[in-house]
């Protein structure tokens, strides 16, 4: 510094003033190294006076250079602004000077400092006023040079894109180029316009522009630049679900990389590639192209680009499901951990446990699936890319849910819709929508689930986004099903579908077909459903989603249950058994054969019933499953009961007898139903237990321990009025009237059923009321034939019936129970195991308060009450 300003000093003195200018020019350096960003700049602008007395445009445009840097690197707000003064300033001297070099150079500086602030249509502007100069002064070299150093890739910030300003930025640099005959920069620009309409969300103007532009590269042979371009494009054809389109656009990348020789960007158009086959939805091509790429990033020595590779290998084998395809995730997954951990690659490493915890859930590791999750979000937090936190979260929130920790999934699920709201990521958010709603419904929070999807929905409608409204009408539909209110379920899901449609999303379509199947059923359309689960396999099959078939043709065969065409039911289960077993997922097949129980003992086929519900209980015993195991256990109960009735029947038909004391049917079903209520304790499920208590009961009477059935039917009684479960209530009371009359006591029995025949006609519960207007005639018949005996002894009917009363068997007085009916009157629970009048009638009001969350207005008036509810079967 010293030195520096002992040789202005000198230059001065020997009126040497160039050298005196390149001197202060040093000195105003040394000042920006030293961050006295004012200093230099003065001092830039003397040098810059000096220089310009001299007539030297080029050392006077060099001096105001520095005096910009100067206050460009100032801290302060205002420094743009002084940086721009100081050029414009400039530029007028030039101006009166008549310099038109000067003025040109200027102007190139002042498109400069445009882009700084930023405003990239101030830049352009500045540009075509500087172009127009060169022109005229017939100065190519300097014009093509400008227009390069400002109409570039750079010209408009990604914070800035959608700004109207930038498309119009955009629109003047086109213009300067072409009159420039400028063909890259019109390419760039028009690269450029591309992203911009992708900002301002018109994707097929930005296809078009993308399109012209790759047709400017290819007129110039730009290998790079239309490979580029392409690999762009394939990313928003993906998007837009047009895969076959983004598909060649991918191939069309490698083979212009290729012959670039940019082994890179090949690597780069190769996994856009796979993403498209991945997203048709072609596992067997993205598992056979993987392989290629896997080569690739080898070759290259990219431990980031192989560990990406392989956590989209997991994906596709999480989507095949089935234990064998877990334990490969298990292991792909660990190898992508370890590469993403040596290439310092922390959201890679939140990927790869993401799919990690996935794998362990799927292969029947809870405990494991859980720790892994954790680590997963305690990854991405340390990455602190919010991207990363929402895979986290995700897998975490699911992974609880499964396992049923709803606090937890509750508590990761708003945490990653905050993350999603503030990334601007829809999509994302409505899958996180789906965790919530579900955590909620488990939480007993109905009102709150429903408000949570109604938010979500006019979100996404103010957002004007297709796909997350349609996401959100799915959530809102789960919650109408969970509330026992199809119509609006059904209304929600129409909405959904034809978004679904719209988009050409078969998958999701499919998926909403699904749940429309269950509205159907629940609204008591039958012939709808069916329909609707027809066309869901239709799509499962056009997709060749083995899995959504599956499903599609559970949803058929709970249909033609409800119809009660046994035979197609029995079908469709076992093609959706079949289905599963080979997918190898064990825990899915159970549940088939746990619906194939249902048949079977729908159908009257008691025996096969309990072949195939004993190897289901097997099956979840195994996996630990014990939610599942209750229902099984409790069908297996009720199929025991079916086939003791079915021989004693037979029995008697054939003139045999009775064979009760022989049977160890009515034991085995004592034991199901004992496990399947023990279970059902355990998970403090109320409503199962409060199903297999009037099972069990039956069991016992039916056993002959009539004392026993008692005692079950008043704690079944007992817990119902405790539940404050009025049609649970009712058929405890008949089936204690049932017990009673087992043991003798028909005036208490008669009281009994008297009771539940009051409840049955106030619930409005015609088949209950059935049940019980019959047992009271034989009970009142068994009453007249003692009274008629006992009459010597003024014992009439209506005093102490246990004085003198028969010891009837347990099938005079077995209460019309489910295996006791005619076949064509067997209706009840299909698949939880159900009798007929064991269903619980559901009133949504508590739950669900149309008054508050009315889904049309139209619907804010009609509240459901008790009086008007209509009984669910459990279908």
């Amino acid at each position: 510094m010293q030195i520096a300003k002992q040789a202005v000093e000198r230059f001065k003195n020997e009126g040497d003033s160039r050298n005196e200018a390149l001197a202060l020019q040093t000195v105003a350096k040394t000042h920006i190294a030293n961050q006295e960003f004012l200093r230099a700049a003065r001092i830039s602008k003397d040098a810059q006076r000096i220089l310009g007395q001299l007539g030297d445009t080029d050392g006077e445009m060099e001096m105001l250079e520095t005096a910009v840097e100067a206050h460009l690197a100032r801290p302060e707000a205002e420094s743009k602004e002084d940086a721009l003064q100081v050029t414009v300033e400039a530029l007028s001297e030039f101006r009166r000077r008549d310099n038109l070099r000067g003025q040109a150079l200027t102007l190139g500086l002042l498109a400069r400092v445009y882009l700084q602030i930023p405003d990239p249509e101030a830049a352009v502007h500045a540009v075509r006023d500087a172009v127009a100069l060169f022109r005229e002064l017939g100065d190519r070299k300097s014009e093509m040079l400008l227009i390069r150093s400002i109409i570039n890739e750079d010209l408009v910030p990604e914070s800035i894109e959608s700004a109207d300003a930038s498309l119009r930025a955009v629109k003047a640099a086109l213009a300067v180029c072409h009159q420039a005959d400028d063909k890259r920069g019109q390419a760039v620009m028009l690269k450029i316009t591309f992203r911009i309409l992708l900002a301002r969300e018109r994707p097929e103007r930005a296809l078009q522009a993308a399109e012209e532009a790759m047709k400017m590269y290819r007129e110039q042979e730009d290998r790079a630049g239309e490979a580029q371009m392409a690999l762009q494009t394939t990313k928003v054809l993906v998007e837009r679900e047009e895969f076959r389109k983004a598909l060649s656009a991918a191939q069309g990348a490698v083979a212009l990389f290729r012959e670039a020789g940019d082994a890179v960007g090949e690597l780069s158009a190769l996994q856009a590639a796979v993403d498209a086959h991945a997203a048709r939805g072609d596992h067997a091509m993205v598992l056979e192209s993987s392989k290629e790429v896997l080569e690739k990033c080898r070759l290259l020595q990219d431990p980031a680009s192989e560990a990406t590779l392989l956590q989209r290998v997991c994906e596709v084998y999480l989507e095949q499901g089935g234990k064998e395809n877990a334990e490969v995730v298990a292991r792909t997954a660990k190898q992508a951990h370890s590469l993403a951990r040596a290439a310092g690659d922390l959201n890679g490493e939140t990927a790869a446990l993401a799919a990690l915890a996935r794998s362990h859930l799927a292969a029947s590791r809870p405990q494991e699936a859980v720790e892994v999750a954790k680590e997963a979000v305690r990854c991405a937090s340390e990455s602190g890319d919010r991207r990363s936190q929402i895979t986290a979260l995700q897998a975490f929130g699911r992974i609880s849910l499964k396992l049923g920790h709803s606090f937890d999934a509750l508590e990761a699920s708003k945490e990653a819709i905050e993350y999603c709201r503030f990334e601007g990521l829809a999509n994302q958010e409505a899958a996180c929508l789906a965790t919530l709603v579900a955590a909620r419904l488990a939480n007993a929070e109905p009102s709150e689930a429903l408000r949570a999807a109604k938010e979500a929905h006019d979100r996404a409608r103010r957002l004007g986004n297709p796909r997350a409204e349609a996401a959100s009408l799915e959530a809102v539909a789960s919650v109408c099903l969970h509330i026992k209110a199809p119509a609006e379920a059904i209304q929600a899901l129409d909405g959904a579908q034809l978004h679904y449609k719209k988009l050409k999303d078969k998958k999701r379509e499919g998926a909403v077909v699904g749940l429309a199947v269950k509205a159907q059923l629940l609204a008591g359309d039958a012939a709808a459903a069916l329909r609707a689960a027809k066309e869901a396999r239709a799509l499962a099959r056009e997709l060749r989603d083995r899995k959504a078939e599956a499903e599609a043709l559970d949803a058929a065969s709970q249909v033609h249950l409800a119809k009660r065409d046994y035979n197609e039911a029995l079908d469709c289960a076992k093609s959706m058994a079949s289905l599963y077993d080979e997918l190898q997922e064990d825990k899915l097949a159970a549940k088939a054969k746990q619906l194939l129980t249902s048949v079977y003992l729908a159908k009257g086929d008691a025996r096969a019933a309990i072949d195939i519900g004993e190897d289901a209980v097997a099956t979840f015993q195994k996996l630990e499953e014990p939610a599942s195991e209750a229902v099984a256990q409790h069908l297996c109960a009720q199929a025991y009961l079916q086939r003791h009735h079915d021989d004693e029947r037979s029995r008697q038909q054939n003139g045999l007898g009775r064979t009760s004391y022989l049977s160890q049917d009515p034991a085995e079903a004592v034991r199901s139903a004992q496990r399947a209520r023990a279970l059902f304790k355990q998970l403090g499920n109320l409503t199962g237990e409060l199903e297999v208590m009037d099972t069990l009961a039956r069991a016992h009477i039916r056993k002959g321990e009539a004392k026993e059935g008692l005692r079950v039917a008043e704690d079944f009684l007992a817990a119902a009025k405790k539940a404050r479960d009025k049609p649970g209530e009712a058929n405890a009371l008949l089936v204690s009237s049932s017990a009673l009359a087992s043991d003798g006591r028909l005036s208490e029995a008669l009281r009994s059923a008297e009771a539940a025949r009051s409840l049955y006609r106030d619930l409005g519960h015609a088949e209950g009321l059935q049940d019980s207007e019959r047992f009271l005639g034989v009970v009142r018949d068994a009453l007249k034939e003692i009274g008629h005996r006992a009459g010597s002894h003024g014992n009439g009917y209506g005093g102490n019936s246990n004085v003198g009363a028969p010891q009837r068997g347990p099938s005079k007085f077995g209460f019309r129970a489910a295996e006791e009916l005619p076949k064509d009157e067997k209706s009840g629970s299909l698949i939880t195991g159900e009798r007929r009048g064991v269903a619980q009638v559901v009133n949504p009001t508590p739950l669900y308060n149309r008054k508050a969350f009315p889904w049309t207005p139209q619907q804010a008036d009609k509240v459901s009450t008790p009086a008007t509810a209509k009984p669910m079967t459990g279908i």
